[in-house]
């Protein structure tokens, strides 16, 4: 694979905005596609095989929608999931530093401080 296949295979990896096994799957027989085709130029795969987008565009455009519905599902929830999360350790942070420092407020009003002078 020469450098303009590499740059070329690389833009279209970066086009698709997921990838999951079957993304992984249509770049990887992609990719032997590229392989076999030799240009000597960057351009001359765009002008083969069309706009890195175009090819994720077309690849999306033929997948069944429930699937990407689905995915898109699974990966809000696990958004969601991970926010909650984040809310309740920063809840719980807040929570702990309060009770230290209603701790440390008991402290420094129970000790009494006297000036001691030494002669």
């Amino acid at each position: 694979m020469n450098k303009y296949a590499k740059k070329y295979y690389k833009k279209v990896y970066k086009a698709f905005p997921q990838h999951s096994q079957n993304e992984k799957q249509y770049l990887q027989h992609f990719k032997e596609i590229i392989e076999d085709i030799e240009c000597q130029s960057y351009d001359d795969y765009v002008d083969i095989l069309g706009q890195p987008y175009d090819i994720a565009w077309s690849y999306y455009k033929h997948i069944d929608y429930s699937l990407m519905i689905e995915k898109l599902k699974t990966q809000r929830l696990i958004q969601k999931f991970i926010v909650s999360i984040l809310v309740f350790i920063a809840l719980l942070t807040l929570w702990v530093s309060y009770l230290k420092y209603v701790e440390f407020q008991s402290y420094q009003n129970d000790y009494y401080y006297t000036d001691t002078y030494i002669s």
